[in-house]
């Protein structure tokens, strides 16, 4: 069965199309827009009608989605979102792991504190049957394979949700996995199923890696484990899918923001990165905010190309994301004339991928219950087919 998703490319974000199946309304309705902007919705979501409807609620890393009502009995923020877990000793630490680790890993930083959150993770949610898998991955990961960091994650949360959802007779479970996506969006280009023209270089992943069948592979064994409950009913959604991008574009993430921000003269309170190329600086007063807006619209390299093309401005407050799309070089330098600026930039950021998918209005869902049922219809009403 099919869904449709926003029509407007700019709204068409799963960080906005997943609120709409947490609402019940498109973006129009609950106007969320950005990524960890949930915290200010105040109205009824999905969770708290299950609360109702089914008892016990379950939700691991939800897209977007905070648990202000605290009606989840269990609950595990997205490495993206500032919520408090709630339901089980060690998700406090757990989560704050999870987010020093995907926040991070352009830079491949990972702390002692947050490597041992993961392992306790792991060998608290983890069988002697999944080690072998789990070393298999941690060594590709070794080997240089770095896309297997997400699919780590991925089946780190999926033990989480299994035994959950594994030990209560009823309730509401729900886990969103995000390497599927995340691996499309920086890998399409080599998977075996691919027909366009671009490809990816060579220093960026050798032709024959298909990083998109590593994920599936690992998505088979989770969807083996969730299935070998009979008693309950199973829906798979995507909420999105993904086309092959077009055109050669680069993604960079800043390795330490407060520093750049710093160093290009700014002043702020404070600083939050955002998934990827997204970060929030936060201000002291309205003439601190003003002038970092006219310092970063006006960043430009030599040859006039901006670096902070998406600007949103904020109560004391700034949304931006670093939509610089070419090659980074040594001598590629971050210019200002009016603020006098002219610095190298590469020192600040750490690569992120050669975009190759982007993202499609047409989702999928498969329902256990209505496993024959052939439809489509607008995503935000997969609201109320998931509590009926």
């Amino acid at each position: 069965m099919e869904t449709v998703a926003e029509r407007d490319y700019k709204s068409l974000e799963p960080w906005i199309q997943w609120v709409s199946v947490y609402t019940g309304e498109n973006f129009e309705g609950h106007k969320v827009f950005r990524l960890g902007d949930i915290s200010s919705f105040e109205g009824e979501t999905i969770f708290d009608k299950a609360k109702s409807n089914f008892g016990k609620v379950v939700a691991i890393s939800p897209m977007n989605f905070d648990d202000k009502h605290r009606s989840c009995d269990v609950y595990l923020p997205d490495p993206w979102t500032d919520g408090n877990p709630t339901g089980r000793v060690g998700f406090n630490g757990l989560h704050k792991a999870v987010q020093q680790l995907v926040n991070d890993n352009s830079a491949g930083k990972v702390s002692l504190s947050s490597f041992l959150s993961v392992l306790r993770g792991i060998i608290t949610y983890s069988n002697c049957q999944d080690y072998l898998r789990l070393i298999k991955m941690v060594l590709s990961v070794v080997k240089g394979k770095k896309w297997y960091k997400s699919i780590i994650l991925d089946f780190l949360l999926s033990r989480i949700f299994i035994k959950e959802f594994k030990s209560e007779k009823a309730g509401f479970f729900s886990v969103f996995l995000n390497a599927g996506a995340h691996i499309q969006h920086h890998y399409m280009f080599n998977s075996s199923v691919y027909e366009g023209e671009l490809k990816n270089p060579d220093w960026y992943l050798d032709e024959s890696y298909d990083p998109l069948l590593d994920c599936f592979e690992e998505y088979d064994l989770v969807l083996r484990d969730i299935l070998e409950r009979k008693d309950c009913r199973i829906v798979l959604a995507t909420g999105l899918t993904q086309v092959p991008y077009v055109k050669e574009k680069f993604y960079w993430r800043f390795i330490a923001h407060e520093s750049f921000l710093r160093a290009a003269g700014i002043q702020f309170s404070e600083v939050k990165p955002r998934m990827t190329r997204d970060f929030l600086i936060q201000f002291c007063n309205e003439s601190e905010k003003l002038e970092a807006v006219s310092i970063l619209s006006g960043c430009k390299d030599q040859d006039g190309v901006e670096f902070f093309n998406e600007i949103e401005v904020r109560d004391l407050s700034l949304f931006v994301t670093l939509t610089y799309p070419k090659e980074v070089f040594d001598d590629t330098r971050l210019v200002n004339s009016f603020y006098n600026i002219n610095m190298g930039i590469k020192m600040y950021l750490a690569f992120v991928a050669v975009k190759n998918g982007m993202h499609s209005s047409t989702g999928f869902y498969i329902d256990s219950e209505y496993p024959t049922e052939e439809r489509t219809l607008p995503l935000e009403d997969l609201h109320e087919v998931l509590l009926r």
